[in-house]
């Protein structure tokens, strides 16, 4: 196989003799299994470049399509991969990016521009590599195994659903496209709407009042913590469109799009679902602890101030007595809907052991004469 030459020299050893590095790269054929999976490697470029010089082509492109899935507007990466594909004689696939490079980032590349990588240049290498193609007037056919999981993804964000119980719908096709190699500039903006759909499907699926309890069942509970569990994941990969800390929404206040939602909304909205599955599966300590994560993140998200005061009834615990009044203090400053107002009149009944006013209360709320 190949090795990457920056885990060959450290700092304090480049003097290796060139007796070692023959030895070294002769024993280097019988050693296959020290190549790390493109997905955990820190730099999938770098790996693919030492691919490349070493003469491992065939082996250099995992790498490639790994660095173009982190991070695909980088233009350069397409030229590399076109050129892998050329070593190996795979000229479709080649001129496939060479074309994605010049339709996509020639217009808008900026000096300056290493020669290699100049769009004159691409475009000659481009015609040269052609003429080896079947059939050199056709336009380039992309890679095979794509473009029925391309439509059905986009035909799922377009129409739904996003994510289903089972795991299925557009999430799932997005994940399988990433796994048969998909690499193109789009990619981004894929995960955007992919971003998009599944806040949409959290949001649809709460009320207000679901929101103050635990009403879902605990699948349905489930199924909105991977949501927002796979938006986490979706997040850091969308190059200038991830979720924003306040102080940087407070700095870019244009980009308050709904996939430029703050982290801090995405982390509450996660370990509070976590802390409701806890809740009606009765592990109130389990429950108490994501209740509290989730106000770390959102100090002022109501929701779970009352999932605390929900669970420090059950557990009554008197060592909590200042965590309880300390949430009921909060919502009495915060609650802002007359049903807000309502849920801090029966918490306070509650924790004072004024159970018929609490019964009265929670009666007229849910409907039950």
């Amino acid at each position: 196989m190949f090795f990457h030459i920056k885990t060959l020299f450290s700092a304090r050893n480049r003097s290796i003799s060139v007796c070692f590095l023959a030895v070294f790269f002769f024993f280097s054929a019988v050693s296959a299994q020290q190549t790390p999976p493109p997905n955990e490697v820190e730099e999938p470029w770098s790996w693919a470049q030492d691919a490349y010089r070493q003469g491992y082509y065939a082996e250099g492109i995992p790498f490639m399509l790994e660095a173009i899935q982190r991070a695909p507007e980088t233009s350069i990466y397409y030229t590399g991969i076109a050129r892998l594909y050329v070593q190996i004689q795979d000229y479709e696939s080649a001129v496939f990016y060479y074309d994605l490079y010049l339709g996509e980032f020639s217009s808008t590349l900026t000096e300056p521009i290493e020669e290699r990588y100049r769009p004159e240049r691409i475009a000659e290498e481009r015609q040269a590599v052609n003429t080896y193609r079947t059939d050199p007037l056709a336009p380039p056919i992309p890679p095979r195994n794509q473009e029925a999981v391309l439509s059905s993804l986009r035909e799922r964000l377009e129409n739904g659903p996003i994510l289903t119980p089972s795991g299925g719908g557009a999430y799932a096709d997005y994940i399988t496209l990433l796994r048969a190699g998909y690499a193109r500039p789009d990619l981004n903006r894929l995960r955007a709407r992919l971003i998009d759909g599944l806040l949409d499907e959290a949001e649809a699926e709460m009320s207000p009042r679901a929101m103050l309890l635990p009403v879902l069942s605990i699948e349905m509970w489930e199924i909105r913590a991977s949501r927002f569990e796979n938006i986490v994941l979706l997040q850091d990969t969308v190059s200038g469109r991830r979720y924003l800390s306040q102080e940087e929404r407070d700095l870019q206040p244009n980009l308050l799009t709904n996939t430029a939602r703050p982290i801090e909304f995405v982390t509450a909205q996660l370990h509070f679902c976590d802390a409701q599955v806890h809740f009606l599966n009765l592990n109130y300590r389990a429950a108490l602890n994501e209740f509290r994560v989730a106000l770390l993140a959102d100090p002022e998200f109501i929701p779970a101030h009352m999932g605390i005061l929900n669970t420090l009834y059950h557990l009554d615990d008197p060592t909590t007595l200042a965590e309880r009044q300390t949430s009921l203090r909060f919502l009495g400053q915060i609650a802002e809907s007359e049903q807000q107002q309502q849920f801090l009149t029966i918490y306070q009944a509650v924790f004072e052991d004024n159970t018929s006013q609490a019964a009265t209360l929670i009666g007229t709320l849910i409907g039950i004469n």
